[in-house]
């Protein structure tokens, strides 16, 4: 029998909020990432496009870097953009795997 795993699989969607009709509108957990392979539980990691961190969200939003969930309230009207950030993940065993996606914040509709 093998030791061998599954290599660490990601795919990451773009990720899309509409500015708040009301401050302080919490969001729902946003996921945008699937994971497959490796062993154990996964970690995930938020960078900027570069690779650095720490990385600066539209107000209101967070990162929960245990669940690679979107957590926190709608953005702001003077957050409105596009940003491209990267997401890592890693598994128990040191596998790991990251990606690019854009988080783009539209007005009000």
């Amino acid at each position: 029998m093998s030791d061998f795993q599954d290599p660490v699989e990601l795919k990451v969607d773009d990720v899309t909020f509409w500015v708040a009709s009301s401050p302080g509108q919490p969001i729902e957990p946003h996921t945008f990432a699937a994971v497959r392979g490796g062993s154990g539980r996964y970690t995930f990691r938020l960078l900027n496009s570069d690779g650095t961190q720490p990385v600066s969200l539209p107000e209101g939003l967070r990162f929960n870097d245990g669940t690679g969930q979107f957590e926190g309230s709608m953005p702001t009207g003077k957050d409105v953009g596009e940003w491209t950030y990267r997401l890592e993940v890693a598994d128990q065993e040191g596998g790991s795997a990251e990606r690019s996606f854009v988080l783009t914040v539209n007005p009000s509709p």
